[in-house]
């Protein structure tokens, strides 16, 4: 019975990533609840910098990744880490156009590696949304033209949605964590 116990725990733990050159595939939900998928591989193509790539995948419909902003990642203890976006990679061919739901990420950028206890926040570069500019003058309404809204904090509150930073926030499993901070440091080491 201890024998059974024993091999059910060494075969439920997920394959080290030294022994494999791709993890398994994460399904992850964001703060909106929106799905994605994520896995670590090695970058296999020779025309490829060497290295373990971060690839998500968005599975909600309508998830439109950023193919030029940096993944970020930070921990509770004030540690950050950008990852280069290597969207690119995940097409051949000079032009061919890059899936608008995935994108691809160097792990390289993840040093030191993040701590194995400590929880971790993704914020997914997705694209700007195109909405009108919430400045008074995109909006008609009988409020707007209230007294108060000639106020100077009133300007400050001028945001134009298409120019933020549109982000997916996501915490990652404590058996990511895992594997980011077992990461090896060289793909085939």
């Amino acid at each position: 019975m201890g024998l059974l116990l024993a091999l059910a725990l060494v075969l439920s733990q997920p394959l080290p990533l030294q022994a494999a050159d791709r993890s398994p595939d994460w399904t992850l939900h964001d703060s909106a609840g929106r799905h994605w998928g994520l896995n670590l591989l090695v970058a296999s193509d020779a025309t490829e910098a060497s290295g373990w790539r971060l690839r998500l995948h968005g599975r909600s419909p309508g998830l439109r990744l950023d193919h030029q902003r940096p993944l970020r990642l930070r921990d509770g203890l004030g540690h950050s880490w950008e990852l280069p976006n290597r969207s690119a990679e995940l097409v051949s061919g000079i032009g061919a156009l890059i899936p608008q739901s995935s994108a691809q990420f160097d792990a390289i950028a993840l040093v030191p590696r993040p701590s194995e206890v400590i929880p971790l926040q993704l914020a997914i570069p997705l694209e700007p949304v195109d909405e009108p500019a919430v400045d008074g003058s995109a909006i008609d309404h009988p409020a707007m033209d209230h007294p108060a809204m000639d106020h100077p904090v009133m300007d400050n509150v001028a945001v134009n949605n298409a120019a933020m930073d549109s982000t997916a926030l996501v915490m990652l499993p404590p058996e990511l964590v895992r594997a980011l901070h077992g990461l090896p440091t060289s793909p085939r080491s």
